[in-house]
């Protein structure tokens, strides 16, 4: 009858009720189940009241008091006495009721109910079976605008009057945006001092859109202002069920607000902070019906109403929103269930619903203000908690007590200087606040309870963090936010650390660095938000960076890991990207923040055949950049074009963009190309060449001039010294026009007389400008200079001609449209846009203007004549007689240009003719680096050098001591003195048994040992075991002093030997700080040395050795350096130089005034530094081991079991062993003589990419395959896990092999493919 399931019984999910009949004389066979209420069960219902009549109490009993009751007396099943139908279509397609219908009541497609009430406004109904209930209420009628009550009473104070000295904040924030967002909007608010508080909430009626139809003249605004950092949301306050709830509908910033308001994101700056807006804060609300939904599952729960999940917006994070649905008890606290993710397909499992879940506990405290009318006034706070229980079942509230409770912390609210508010906003790089959780394993009873802080949450981007608490080697203790995601590495709260990650990122911002135990930095970038550009049209140059973080099909084709980890180089100088899609997100940071030079850089390695799913979306976004017309974004999408060239596939990288027309945009601003961003002879050519797709397609003719010239330059280098080369151009037809500078007109020199006779009569006609109207600016100067464009300017013109020119050009007529303008430019301006048929003509008139345009300083002269202009009578008579204003004019002229200074003070103007087209052009060899510098490129042309020699007096000579040398080329940690920490001891030393020579077996007796095969493989195994306990035997292990085997034993029981090993250690912490501090700074002073000469920052030429043009020429190649029009080496391009046959060549065609010595000092440095640096990390992993060991010390108690110091002994013997030998490890590729340290520069380059030091047996292994291939002998070998073969020695040779002319292809399990 009811549609809730079958006979059988347990069919049901729900809890099962316990019916009992009602404890009355007259109600036995009368059952009710356990969550009526408790007077209905005990039957104390059928008590009469006071005062209460005979009839209405029969109305009561019969009708009303009972909602669901099973009568056996009449046999007969009632919900409030009335019978079931099925539930109307209306309710049924409600969105309110979506959630539930397709959750709780999804097995049902018609619902069975039962009136329960019906008045004038609300219809309730009951679901038969289902322990749910409905009401339907119509709109309401009231207009709230009328109602006193319905604004809250306690906002007495009207904005912004009476504001306290300490609330001024809230006036800096909203005031100035008010008018904008909510204009003719009056706000009130509290008495309350907000100066110290973190937020003001204020509200006021905003008046609605008139409509006959409509009673409701006004809505409600409730604005919450936040103080740090400043933001403003607005909440519309709307009607549901005769309750009143929040909307929120604006947020002034996105990232800063509990949740994300729909629509597309818009910038905005509040309180001085540029951030993402969203939403519309002036929509209005009409009355509507609306539709509640409640249940009772159980007695223990009573009666829960649902919250929707617009209620909660900006009150709870949307994460925690989207995945709970919230019932209300009737104690107004509110539980939140866990969602069902079900598809329509899947069929509903019983084993689901009893998995492990949780249950956000809201308790809400309220506030002394408490309501009574109905407008939901009243202030309250609350205790947000995840609480984990023992399965999903709703009406189940099991607490798994083995899982500790969280508590919710409010970043938004917690004081501006806490760490809450600081980690708060370093987690919004990573993703909205509204996905960012930070929760508290303390207990906490109320709101303002103390707390910790344990475990930080960003669901969307897939980020756990959890507070631990580290001792360190000095035993001062400190918490660490580590990361679950990523091992080892927590987020690092050093400022120096913040400042290296800017510095490589520039203005990418959405990020946050993690550090490891060595003090290796990350910087974690999330990768499923959507970046773009801010200016999508083209007509700004905005770097403004736009994150979209809600686009789901961007987040579900990023994958599980949704962050970019990006490992900083141990020299501090770049960033290492492990991924193509990194690599490509990072290319696509760079360029949508205008950092064109490391786009640049990074296209090369943003190359694939084939893309993924989250590869592909990442470079479909430079389709939106491709309007962008920076000179350098052109020759970034063009080296694109190029690295490209052959994948056209579907899901390769096919370049969003015309090659035809981007070359043609490069050609044309060719001059303002960066020098980091130019393209190679041979990349142009190659671009050229793809211009051209089909025969029957040409080029443009700029586009063939610059394949001619082009391919000419390539060529330069074949030609003798001596010899040309002629490009021959073509030509367009130029247009024909009018050339205002082919004219020199001297008439008011040479014939004063010669005028134009209409000139004077419209200068009769003259009236001058008021001052008033044109020498201010503004709108009147505005419309003065519009009417005299539309008008036309003409010599003759009686209103804007000569005259007026004339008087603008000597200041008499101060016109201005902005305060610093000059009337003289004015007057320029207006002169050169007279008609042809009067700038043609020569006349006295024309030559002063000429004149006085081309001569302001004459044109200022205090002696030069003024028009006059003539009153009445005296114009016609003037005019007739020859006295007329222009012809006095020009006579005083004539006279006063005849003047010997007025002579000397004019500037001779020369007739300009139009420019021809130019038909050819010669071109010869560069005899110098100085020469061509427009096609000078940053490249490395090839990696083939395997030696490289290390000059060491030129080392000396910038004070690189021997000593140093040689502790790089051997053991690199020799100068702390290792023998007062290390002794070199053998295994008999070490009390350790000699290893045997012999086989431990005799396989001689088996039949299968005496073939030929047989018998030379015993033998080999013999000599093997032979050698092997020769090399062992004879090995000297490093063993830390004081750290011998029975050293070790003893220090249960002897305090002494302990002491002396822990200060043991101690020195050598301290020496290991040392040298690490020395390092850090070498590092800093040889890289930052390397680059000043590199890029005659620091010069190597002689100074005034070329005379004064020589040093003109250097002082304008540096400034070329400064505006990137000249080349500037980078510290990486100089370690990949240490690579090159023409390094030489490579890094001094970049820098004309760069020495052959000054190169080999470079050089120098540039090695130098890469050894610190591998130094470096070698300190920082035997200090982490160090730490370790020291910590395991710590433990040593005589109060240790026999079984724990075996254990510890054992722990402590391993670990110093591993202190040992990071500190004594040596190097094995160099050779070094008394005047070069000789070695392959391939081998130091690995070891300075990844920070580590290669081991003897791995260098032995690639020179045997080198020397295989020299030999053209094929090379197979085996290798242990563990030994490098995928990190190391595959990647080495690789390295080795790829020089440019061989193709080199690794073959590795796809698991292992970025460790490769």
């Amino acid at each position: 009858a009811t549609g809730t399931g079958t006979r059988e019984l347990g069919d049901s999910r729900l809890k099962e009720r316990h019916w009992q009949s009602i404890k009355h004389s007259t109600c036995y066979g009368r059952f009710v189940p356990d969550t009526e209420d408790s007077k209905v069960r005990d039957g104390s219902y059928r008590k009469p009241r006071a005062r209460q009549s005979f009839e209405d109490w029969m109305l009561y009993v019969t009708t009303k008091a009972v909602g669901i009751e099973v009568n056996l007396q009449l046999s007969d099943f009632t919900l409030q006495n009335h019978k079931m139908s099925l539930l109307d279509q209306h309710i049924m397609d409600d969105p309110d009721f979506q959630n539930t219908r397709q959750t709780a009541l999804k097995d049902a497609s018609d619902l069975a109910c039962a009136e329960v009430m019906h008045t004038t406004h609300r219809y309730w109904y009951n679901l038969v079976g289902r322990r749910y209930g409905v009401q339907s209420w119509a709109p309401d009628s009231r207009n709230y605008y009328d109602i006193k009550g319905a604004l809250n009473p306690s906002l007495g104070r009207k904005f912004p009057n009476g504001l306290r000295g300490g609330e001024k904040w809230i006036a800096e924030v909203l005031q100035e945006k008010l008018k904008l967002i909510l204009p003719d909007v009056t706000l009130r608010m509290s008495s309350k001092d907000y100066s110290h508080e973190p937020f003001a909430i204020l509200a006021g009626w905003i008046e609605n859109a008139k409509r006959p139809d409509v009673y409701s003249t006004h809505t409600l605004k409730e604005i919450v202002v936040w103080q740090h950092p400043p933001s403003i949301n607005v909440f519309n306050v709307a009607e549901h069920g005769r309750r009143h709830f929040r909307v929120l509908e604006y947020t002034s910033n996105m990232s800063l607000c509990m949740h994300e308001v729909a629509g597309e994101p818009y910038p905005d700056r509040v309180g001085g902070i540029l951030s993402m807006s969203a939403g519309v804060p002036m929509t209005t609300l009409d009355p509507d019906a609306s539709l509640i939904v409640t249940r009772a599952l159980n007695s223990e729960l009573g009666t829960q109403t649902l919250i929707q999940d617009r209620f909660l917006a900006g009150l709870l994070p949307t994460c925690l929103v989207e995945k709970y649905t919230f019932w209300q008890s009737e104690d107004d606290n509110i539980i939140g269930y866990e969602k069902q993710n079900l598809s329509e397909n899947e069929e509903e499992n019983d084993d689901e619903d009893d998995r492990p879940s949780t249950r956000l506990k809201i308790t809400l405290a309220k506030g002394e203000d408490f309501d009574k009318s109905g407008f939901c006034n009243s202030s309250g706070e609350a205790l947000v908690q995840r609480v984990p229980v023992t399965t999903a079942r709703d009406e189940i509230f099991e607490v798994d007590k083995m899982i500790p409770t969280l508590t919710l912390l409010n970043v938004l609210s917690a004081p501006p200087a806490s760490f809450l508010k600081r980690i708060g906003m370093l987690l919004s790089r990573l993703d909205n606040l509204a996905h960012v959780l930070i929760w508290s394993t303390s207990n906490i009873k109320s709101a303002h309870s103390p707390a910790s802080i344990d475990i930080m949450e960003l669901p969307r981007v897939n980020l756990k963090f959890k507070s631990q608490k580290v001792a360190s080697v000095d035993g001062n203790v400190e918490y660490r936010l580590y990361s679950n995601d990523n091992d080892g590495l927590y987020i690092s709260t050093s400022t120096e650390a913040r400042e290296i990650a800017e510095r490589l990122l520039g203005s990418i911002s959405h990020f946050i660095v993690l550090q490891n135990a060595e003090n290796d930095l990350f910087v974690l970038m999330p990768g499923c938000a959507i970046p773009r550009r801010l200016h999508t049209d083209g007509s700004h140059l905005s770097v403004q960076v736009i994150l979209d973080r809600r686009n789901q099909e961007w987040i579900n084709n990023t994958g599980e890991v949704r962050c970019y980890l990006y490992p900083i180089h141990n020299s501090r100088s770049f960033l290492v990207t492990p991924s193509l899609a990194s690599s490509m997100y990072l290319m696509v940071m760079y360029f949508i923040t205008g950092s064109y030079k490391d786009v640049f850089k990074m296209v090369e390695s943003c190359v694939s055949e084939e893309l993924t799913a989250e590869e592909k979306q990442i470079f479909d976004q430079l389709e939106f950049l491709g309007n962008d017309s920076h000179p350098d974004a052109h020759a970034c999408r063009l080296k694109l074009s190029v690295v490209t060239v052959g994948l056209g596939g579907d899901d390769s990288m096919k370049c969003p963009w015309s090659v035809k027309m981007e070359m043609e945009e490069y050609c044309k601003k060719h001059q303002h190309v960066s020098s980091a961003c130019r393209l190679t002879t041979e990349e142009e050519l190659l671009l050229l060449q793809l211009c051209t797709p089909t025969a029957r397609e040409r080029l443009s003719l700029l586009l063939l001039n610059r394949k001619a010239y082009v391919t000419a330059v390539s060529s330069l280098g074949k030609i003798p010294p001596d010899k040309s080369l002629t490009v021959k151009l073509g030509t367009e037809r130029m247009p024909s026009f009018e050339n205002f500078d082919s004219v020199i007109d001297n008439t008011i020199i040479d014939n004063p007389k010669k005028t134009m006779i209409s000139s004077k009569l419209f200068g009769a006609a003259y009236s001058r400008p008021e001052e008033e109207q044109i020498a201010y600016g503004g709108l009147r100067a505005l419309e003065f200079i519009n009417a005299a464009l539309n008008s036309g300017i003409e010599v003759k013109s009686a209103r804007y001609g000569f005259p007026l020119i004339y008087d603008l050009m000597t200041n008499t007529v101060g016109f201005k449209l902005h305060p610093n303008d000059r009337p003289h430019n004015w007057g320029r301006i207006l002169f050169r846009l007279l008609p042809p048929n009067d700038y043609k003509t020569t006349s006295a008139e024309m030559s002063v203007l000429r004149i006085l345009s081309e001569n302001p300083q004459i044109a200022n002269n205090p002696n030069i004549p003024k028009f006059h202009i003539d009153s009445g009578m005296a114009k016609v008579k003037g005019i007739f007689g020859g006295k007329d204003a222009v012809s006095r004019l020009l006579e005083q002229l004539g006279a006063f240009f005849q003047k010997d200074n007025v002579q000397n003070m004019s500037r001779k103007h020369e007739a300009l003719s139009e420019c021809e087209p130019r038909k050819s052009m010669v071109l010869t060899r560069p005899n110098s680096y100085a020469e061509q510098r427009l096609w000078v490129v940053p490249r490395i042309t090839n990696y083939s050098l395997d030696k490289f020699q290390l000059d060491i007096q030129n080392c000396a000579s910038v004070n690189i001591p021997v000593r140093q040398l040689q502790a790089f080329s051997s053991k690199p940690l020799a100068p702390m003195k290792l023998e007062k920490f290390v002794e070199e001891l053998t295994r008999t030393e070490l009390g350790e048994a000699q290893v045997s020579s012999t086989l431990p077996f005799n396989l001689g007796a088996e039949r299968a040992t005496q073939t030929h095969c047989s018998m030379a493989t015993t033998q080999r195994i013999t000599t093997d075991v032979m050698k092997y306990a020769e090399k062992t035997n004879a090995e000297k292990s490093p063993i830390l002093l004081g750290f011998r085997p029975n050293e070790i034993k003893s220090f249960h029981n002897a305090p002494a030997a302990l002491n002396r090993a822990t200060d043991q250690l101690t020195k050598l912490s301290r020496s290991l700080n040392i040298a690490m501090d020395y390092d850090r700074k070498s590092l800093w002073n040889l890289m930052n040395r390397a680059l000043a000469i590199a890029t005659s920052d620091e010069r190597s030429d002689t100074p005034n050795a070329g005379g004064p043009d020589g040093e003109c020429n250097f002082f304008r190649f540096r400034l070329g350096q400064c505006s990137e029009r000249e080349p500037s080496a980078w510290f990486e391009l100089l370690v990949s130089s240490t690579l090159s046959t023409t390094g030489e060549h490579d890094i001094r065609s970049l820098n004309p005034y760069l020495s052959a010595l000054a190169y080999k000092t470079v050089m120098s440095l540039t090695v130098v530094a890469m050894l610190t640096s591998i130094r470096i990390s070698q300190t920082d992993r035997a200090l982490t081991s160090l730490g370790k060991l020291i910590i395991l010390l710590r433990k040593v108690k005589a109060t240790n079991n026999p079984e724990r110091q075996t254990r510890l002994s054992q722990e402590i013997q391993l670990q110093a062993a591993k202190v040992a030998t990071d500190i004594t490890n040596e190097r094995h590729f160099m050779k070094m003589d008394a005047n070069f340290i000789t070695f392959d520069p391939r081998y130091l380059v690995f070891e300075f990419t990844y920070a580590i030091m290669l081991r003897k047996s791995q260098v032995i292994l690639v020179n045997k395959f080198m020397d295989s291939l020299r030999n053209n002998r094929s090379m197979c070998h085996q290798m242990i896990m563990g030994a490098g073969k995928t990190t190391v020695v595959t990647p080495l040779l690789a390295l080795m092999l790829a020089d440019g002319k061989s193709l080199v292809t690794q073959v590795v399990p796809h698991a292992l493919l970025d460790f490769s």
